[in-house]
Protein backbone atom coordinates (compact mmCIF):
# COMPACT_ATOMS: atom_id res chain seq x y z
CA UNK A 1 0.00 0.00 0.00
CA UNK A 2 2.39 2.90 0.81
CA UNK A 3 4.65 1.27 -1.93
CA UNK A 4 2.20 2.17 -4.28
CA UNK A 5 1.15 5.60 -2.83
CA UNK A 6 4.92 6.65 -2.83
CA UNK A 7 4.79 5.45 -6.69
CA UNK A 8 1.67 7.83 -7.33
CA UNK A 9 3.61 10.71 -5.37
CA UNK A 10 6.97 10.42 -7.62
CA UNK A 11 4.63 10.28 -10.66
CA UNK A 12 2.68 13.32 -9.98
CA UNK A 13 6.10 15.33 -9.04
CA UNK A 14 7.46 14.28 -12.52
CA UNK A 15 4.76 16.72 -13.67
CA UNK A 16 5.33 19.18 -11.62
CA UNK A 17 7.15 22.65 -11.44
CA UNK A 18 10.84 22.84 -10.71
CA UNK A 19 10.63 23.23 -6.94
CA UNK A 20 8.73 20.16 -6.36
CA UNK A 21 11.19 18.20 -8.51
CA UNK A 22 13.71 19.08 -5.73
CA UNK A 23 11.62 16.59 -3.73
CA UNK A 24 11.86 14.10 -6.66
CA UNK A 25 15.18 13.99 -6.01
CA UNK A 26 15.32 13.45 -2.66
CA UNK A 27 12.46 10.35 -2.68
CA UNK A 28 13.33 8.64 -6.12
CA UNK A 29 16.58 7.17 -4.64
CA UNK A 30 14.66 5.67 -1.85
CA UNK A 31 12.57 4.40 -3.94
CA UNK A 32 14.97 2.82 -6.74
CA UNK A 33 16.48 1.00 -3.97
CA UNK A 34 13.58 -1.70 -4.24
CA UNK A 35 12.34 -1.36 -7.92
CA UNK A 36 14.48 -0.98 -10.77
CA UNK A 37 14.44 1.91 -13.27
CA UNK A 38 13.09 0.31 -15.97
CA UNK A 39 9.74 -1.32 -14.12
CA UNK A 40 9.15 2.48 -12.67
CA UNK A 41 9.47 3.49 -16.03
CA UNK A 42 6.68 1.41 -17.65
CA UNK A 43 4.40 1.46 -15.10
CA UNK A 44 4.96 5.67 -15.48
CA UNK A 45 4.11 4.85 -19.47
CA UNK A 46 1.37 3.24 -18.82
CA UNK A 47 -0.57 5.46 -16.17
CA UNK A 48 -0.25 8.16 -18.69
CA UNK A 49 -2.05 6.81 -21.77
CA UNK A 50 -2.95 9.84 -24.06
CA UNK A 51 -6.93 8.69 -24.31
CA UNK A 52 -9.44 10.97 -25.65
CA UNK A 53 -12.28 10.93 -23.38
CA UNK A 54 -15.21 11.79 -25.40
CA UNK A 55 -18.76 13.53 -23.67
CA UNK A 56 -21.32 11.90 -25.10
CA UNK A 57 -24.02 14.15 -23.66
CA UNK A 58 -25.84 16.45 -26.43
CA UNK A 59 -25.97 20.47 -25.74
CA UNK A 60 -29.09 21.07 -26.77
CA UNK A 61 -29.76 25.12 -27.21
CA UNK A 62 -32.77 25.27 -29.44
CA UNK A 63 -35.62 23.25 -30.07
CA UNK A 64 -34.43 22.22 -33.58
CA UNK A 65 -31.06 21.19 -31.96
CA UNK A 66 -33.29 18.65 -29.55
CA UNK A 67 -35.03 17.20 -32.58
CA UNK A 68 -32.05 16.37 -34.19
CA UNK A 69 -30.69 14.84 -31.36
CA UNK A 70 -33.40 12.95 -30.75
CA UNK A 71 -34.52 11.50 -34.00
CA UNK A 72 -31.59 8.60 -33.82
CA UNK A 73 -34.02 7.54 -30.62
CA UNK A 74 -37.27 7.56 -32.49
CA UNK A 75 -35.35 5.74 -35.46
CA UNK A 76 -34.20 2.91 -33.30
CA UNK A 77 -37.84 2.18 -31.85
CA UNK A 78 -39.41 2.73 -35.29
CA UNK A 79 -36.50 0.18 -36.76
CA UNK A 80 -37.54 -2.52 -33.12
CA UNK A 81 -41.22 -2.07 -33.61
CA UNK A 82 -40.99 -2.91 -37.24
CA UNK A 83 -39.08 -6.15 -36.20
CA UNK A 84 -41.36 -7.23 -33.96
CA UNK A 85 -44.38 -6.64 -35.01
CA UNK A 86 -44.01 -6.65 -38.83
CA UNK A 87 -45.44 -3.27 -39.65
CA UNK A 88 -45.02 -0.45 -42.76
CA UNK A 89 -43.09 2.86 -41.72
CA UNK A 90 -46.59 4.65 -42.07
CA UNK A 91 -48.43 1.73 -39.54
CA UNK A 92 -45.38 1.87 -37.02
CA UNK A 93 -45.55 5.54 -36.97
CA UNK A 94 -49.15 5.57 -36.49
CA UNK A 95 -48.49 3.30 -33.05
CA UNK A 96 -45.83 6.06 -32.01
CA UNK A 97 -48.30 8.86 -32.31
CA UNK A 98 -51.00 7.04 -30.72
CA UNK A 99 -48.68 5.51 -27.46
CA UNK A 100 -45.68 8.59 -27.38
CA UNK A 101 -44.44 7.15 -24.09
CA UNK A 102 -42.76 4.11 -26.20
CA UNK A 103 -40.32 6.87 -27.51
CA UNK A 104 -39.15 6.83 -24.23
CA UNK A 105 -38.45 3.21 -23.45
CA UNK A 106 -35.32 1.39 -24.77
CA UNK A 107 -34.74 -0.87 -27.20
CA UNK A 108 -34.00 -3.84 -24.94
CA UNK A 109 -37.46 -2.83 -23.00
CA UNK A 110 -39.74 -3.04 -25.53
CA UNK A 111 -38.41 -6.51 -26.34
CA UNK A 112 -38.60 -7.50 -23.56
CA UNK A 113 -41.87 -6.87 -22.80
CA UNK A 114 -42.62 -8.14 -26.09
CA UNK A 115 -41.45 -11.85 -24.85
CA UNK A 116 -42.97 -11.70 -21.57
CA UNK A 117 -46.48 -11.10 -23.57
CA UNK A 118 -45.81 -13.78 -26.06
CA UNK A 119 -44.87 -16.17 -23.56
CA UNK A 120 -48.08 -15.03 -21.53
CA UNK A 121 -50.08 -16.36 -24.76
CA UNK A 122 -50.71 -12.90 -26.17
CA UNK A 123 -51.11 -12.85 -29.64
CA UNK A 124 -49.25 -10.86 -31.95
CA UNK A 125 -51.96 -8.90 -33.41
CA UNK A 126 -53.26 -8.05 -29.66
CA UNK A 127 -49.91 -6.88 -28.91
CA UNK A 128 -50.31 -4.35 -32.53
CA UNK A 129 -53.44 -2.96 -31.06
CA UNK A 130 -52.49 -2.71 -27.36
CA UNK A 131 -49.23 -1.66 -27.89
CA UNK A 132 -49.31 0.77 -24.90
CA UNK A 133 -48.45 -2.77 -23.48
CA UNK A 134 -44.70 -2.16 -24.63
CA UNK A 135 -44.30 0.95 -22.82
CA UNK A 136 -44.57 -1.01 -19.24
CA UNK A 137 -41.78 -1.22 -16.94
CA UNK A 138 -40.65 -4.41 -17.32
CA UNK A 139 -41.49 -6.25 -13.92
CA UNK A 140 -44.22 -4.23 -13.16
CA UNK A 141 -45.48 -6.25 -16.64
CA UNK A 142 -43.42 -9.61 -15.88
CA UNK A 143 -45.95 -9.16 -12.24
CA UNK A 144 -49.64 -8.16 -13.87
CA UNK A 145 -48.98 -10.91 -16.16
CA UNK A 146 -48.23 -13.68 -13.39
CA UNK A 147 -51.11 -11.96 -11.38
CA UNK A 148 -53.58 -13.13 -14.16
CA UNK A 149 -51.95 -16.28 -15.41
CA UNK A 150 -53.98 -17.63 -11.90
CA UNK A 151 -57.13 -17.21 -13.68
CA UNK A 152 -56.97 -19.78 -16.23
CA UNK A 153 -57.92 -17.89 -18.92
CA UNK A 154 -57.28 -16.74 -22.42
CA UNK A 155 -55.12 -13.61 -21.38
CA UNK A 156 -56.09 -11.72 -24.60
CA UNK A 157 -59.03 -10.85 -22.87
CA UNK A 158 -57.77 -9.75 -19.69
CA UNK A 159 -55.71 -7.47 -21.76
CA UNK A 160 -57.66 -4.61 -20.46
CA UNK A 161 -57.12 -5.56 -16.95
CA UNK A 162 -53.32 -4.58 -17.13
CA UNK A 163 -54.36 -0.77 -17.54
CA UNK A 164 -55.13 -1.09 -13.67
CA UNK A 165 -52.55 -0.77 -10.99
CA UNK A 166 -50.52 -4.43 -9.77
CA UNK A 167 -52.98 -3.50 -6.31
CA UNK A 168 -56.15 -2.97 -8.12
CA UNK A 169 -55.70 -5.95 -10.44
CA UNK A 170 -54.68 -8.22 -7.38
CA UNK A 171 -57.86 -7.50 -5.61
CA UNK A 172 -60.19 -7.74 -8.79
CA UNK A 173 -58.31 -11.24 -9.53
CA UNK A 174 -58.94 -12.42 -5.95
CA UNK A 175 -62.66 -11.26 -5.80
CA UNK A 176 -63.06 -12.82 -9.60
CA UNK A 177 -61.65 -16.17 -8.64
CA UNK A 178 -63.53 -16.14 -5.53
CA UNK A 179 -66.48 -15.66 -7.99
CA UNK A 180 -65.87 -18.40 -10.71
CA UNK A 181 -66.26 -21.46 -9.00
CA UNK A 182 -66.12 -24.10 -11.56
CA UNK A 183 -67.30 -22.64 -14.42
CA UNK A 184 -63.90 -20.67 -15.81
CA UNK A 185 -63.62 -22.41 -19.38
CA UNK A 186 -66.92 -21.88 -20.51
CA UNK A 187 -68.78 -17.72 -20.18
CA UNK A 188 -72.02 -19.01 -21.46
CA UNK A 189 -72.16 -22.20 -18.96
CA UNK A 190 -70.64 -19.18 -16.31
CA UNK A 191 -73.57 -16.28 -17.20
CA UNK A 192 -76.29 -19.27 -17.31
CA UNK A 193 -75.52 -20.25 -13.88
CA UNK A 194 -74.95 -17.10 -12.56
CA UNK A 195 -78.30 -15.86 -14.27
CA UNK A 196 -80.40 -18.94 -12.75
CA UNK A 197 -82.13 -17.92 -9.41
Amino acid sequence: MVKQIVQRMIINLFKADQSQQQLLRLALPLHLKEYSLVRFVSQNKLLYKDVDVLDHTCEVSNYDAYLTNYKPIVRIMVQTLKEILDTTSSETNKILADNPQLKKRTRANVLHNYYNLIDAGVQKNTIMKNAWLLAHENSRLKDKLNCIKILNMNNDQLIPWLRLTQEELTTFVFHTQNDMGSYTYNKIEHLAHRLEV
